[in-house]
């Protein structure tokens, strides 16, 4: 339970990070990835929040213990989400300097739920994990290739293919 209230604040933090990250660039396409991206976050929001009601009726979700990487596991330590995601982009960052931030958000967060998933003992919780750890590869892709695109021709890539 503790995993699964730390992720709600982590999904939330990402939330306002990417909002904000959208409301900074002129860009439109670069608006579109931000706006979709904390659209993404809210869903994870969303199931989250459906994972905390239902946690009490132990519905039997299959334990897909291979789906984590048993050789990055290691034991959760006390973390907090504002450790993983800053509240705002940089001040005075560009389009690059905040997708390159969130590149290392994504990596946290795949990190986190990654750990989280390889502790967690309720299949409940295990499915929920994984769809995040697996939707935050997605998002780190994506915002990678925005990067390299963004930084070699010094405009958005069209996203309508890859947001959809």
């Amino acid at each position: 339970m503790k995993v699964i209230k730390l992720a709600v604040n982590l999904e939330k933090k990402e939330i306002e990070y990417y909002k904000k990250a959208a409301e900074k660039t002129d860009d439109p396409d670069g608006k579109k990835v931000f706006n979709f991206l904390a659209q993404e976050e809210e869903d994870h929001l969303k199931a989250l929040k459906e994972h905390l009601a239902v946690v009490e009726g132990r519905d039997a979700w299959v334990k897909d213990e291979k789906s984590f990487d048993k050789r990055v596991c290691r034991t959760i330590r006390r973390k907090h989400a504002k450790d993983i995601i800053p509240s705002k982009p940089k001040a005075n960052a560009g389009d690059v300097d905040a997708l390159k931030q969130a590149i290392e958000i994504e990596k946290k967060s795949i990190d986190f739920y990654n750990e989280a998933g390889c502790g967690a003992k309720d299949g409940k919780a295990m499915k929920v994990l994984h769809y995040l750890l697996e939707s935050e590869k997605n998002h780190l892709k994506e915002l990678e290739m925005q990067h390299a695109f963004l930084k070699s021709q010094g405009f958005w890539y069209d996203n309508e293919i890859t947001l959809t």
